[in-house]
């Protein structure tokens, strides 16, 4: 059976919500998620488009690295607050 790129994508999403939990994912901003999600589709890739070769430990690190080291949260806060003056004024 061959399941094309996007559903394999959106089936290790799924995976990530479940490795993760999803008020983990939920308090991520968007550009987080979408970050993650990348990260997720290059490990995939890594495993020529097989899900079960990704380990749980994979998903976490590729969730460590966007929130903590890639685009932190204080940054993303800092970013939304420095935008909304800008509109503001």
């Amino acid at each position: 059976m061959v399941i094309d790129l996007q559903t394999r994508s959106d089936a290790l999403v799924a995976r990530a919500v479940s490795v993760l939990s999803p008020p983990v994912i939920g308090v991520m901003s968007e550009p987080q998620r979408t970050l993650l999600s990348r990260s997720l589709d290059r490990i995939l890739a890594r495993h020529g488009g097989t899900i079960d070769a990704i380990t749980d430990d994979e998903i976490i690190d590729a969730y460590e690295w966007v929130v903590f080291h890639l685009l932190p949260d204080a940054f993303v806060e800092a970013f939304t607050a420095a935008a909304a003056r800008r509109r503001a004024s």
